[in-house]
């Protein structure tokens, strides 16, 4: 789950770009992130999370808060969700992505593999960023594809590292 302050200085680092914007939660865990994005005006906001029980909570959360025409919830793996929205051609805005931590200081491919497959299903727009919420230690690629790193964060353990699209 993301800290309170790591969720402040995201939306701060973005500012006011979410309004009007498409947003994409992939591993959502609790929806807070997605959730923040529809109040501060992203729309559309898909937000994902695998596990049966975590989605369960953010659909009730979504149902409590009445905002289920903002949001697309889904229960899928990162993997099947992107080809979905692959299918759809209708690129995003922002995608923000915070997998399981990976706590080890070395380069973790799987976040190459993301950026890999947001490439070849074209899910993003060509203005559009992805945001990496990882371990601080994790070593990610200053370049992956046509993705390349523009700003990296650190907060205690946690990092946010932002990534443009190159050929934009």
């Amino acid at each position: 789950m993301t800290p309170s302050r790591v969720k402040e200085a995201f939306f701060s680092m973005i500012g006011g770009s979410t309004y009007n914007r498409s947003f994409l939660d992939i591993f959502s865990c609790s929806g807070q992130i997605g959730i923040e994005a529809i109040s501060r005006g992203a729309e559309p906001v898909i937000i994902n999370e695998k596990d049966r029980i975590k989605f369960s909570f953010i659909k009730s959360t979504i149902e409590a808060f009445e905002i289920k025409s903002s949001v697309f919830l889904q229960n899928l793996t990162y993997k099947n969700l992107i080809k979905q929205l692959g299918r759809k051609k209708n690129p995003l805005d922002i995608i923000f992505i915070d997998p399981p931590y990976i706590k080890k200081r070395e380069k973790i491919n799987l976040y190459d593999n993301i950026l890999d497959d947001i490439e070849k299903n074209s899910i993003l727009k060509g203005n559009g960023i992805i945001c990496i919420q990882h371990y601080k230690d994790n070593i990610l690629s200053d370049e992956s594809g046509c993705f390349k790193k523009v700003n990296n964060k650190n907060y205690g353990t946690t990092a946010l590292t932002f990534y443009e699209n190159n050929f934009s």
